[in-house]
């Protein structure tokens, strides 16, 4: 699309959760390969960021028809246990120990 990774975090939060934020730190970044859907490689890379909700407005997810998901808020401790990648772990930890920095403001 032409965005800047930050750009596309904003849109790409508000699209799958119906949330408005903000960015407040960039976490890090993950780069891995995958098997697409036809088969052949992929390579994908992740932008992490630490995020704060703009306003108190209600959300209202524009997801596709495809998409089954669901959004749930959950305890620190909980998600560190319920990640399965290390690498998401990590940033998990990283983006914990920011958000006091943050919140120090």
């Amino acid at each position: 699309m032409g965005e800047t990774p930050d750009v596309t975090c904003l849109r790409e939060v508000f699209e799958e959760t119906g949330y408005h934020v903000n960015i407040l730190a960039f976490l890090g970044h993950t780069q891995y390969d995958y098997i697409r859907t036809d088969g052949k490689n992929g390579n994908k890379r992740v932008e992490y960021y630490l995020l704060e909700l703009a306003d108190d407005a209600a959300p209202t997810p524009a997801r596709e028809a495809h998409e089954t998901f669901e959004n749930v808020w959950l305890d620190p401790q909980d998600a560190l246990r319920l990640l399965t990648r290390d690498v998401d772990k990590v940033i998990l930890q990283k983006a914990l120990a920011m958000r006091e920095v943050h919140a120090g403001l």
